[in-house]
């Protein structure tokens, strides 16, 4: 798995394969993400507001590419205390 957070210093962090990495500031406005991941190698892209920021292999690569993807999950907030949140629009695509 890997995920993609905002802390409380307003910058963006990706974690994957065992550890966090700040990657971009919050802008406080609109944010664009696009997290793009070959099935076939475990290799994933994170671009914010249309800049690559991160890219990585997937924990247990292999076994996307056996068993596929099986959730993409959203959260927001803090120690079970809950934020709002507005997403604009969430597409999940497959390309051959």
């Amino acid at each position: 798995y890997f995920d993609v957070w905002k802390d409380d210093q307003d910058l963006w962090w990706v974690h994957a394969a065992g550890g966090g990495t700040s990657v971009a500031l919050y802008s406080d406005e609109y944010t664009h993400i696009v997290i793009t991941v070959n099935t076939s190698t475990g290799l994933f892209h994170v671009n914010i507001d249309e800049n690559l920021v991160y890219q990585g292999i997937v924990n247990y690569a292999d076994r996307i590419y056996t068993y596929g993807i099986h959730y993409v999950a959203v959260h927001s907030g803090r120690g079970g205390v809950g934020t709002t949140s507005h997403f604009d629009d969430v597409v999940i695509t497959c390309v051959p």
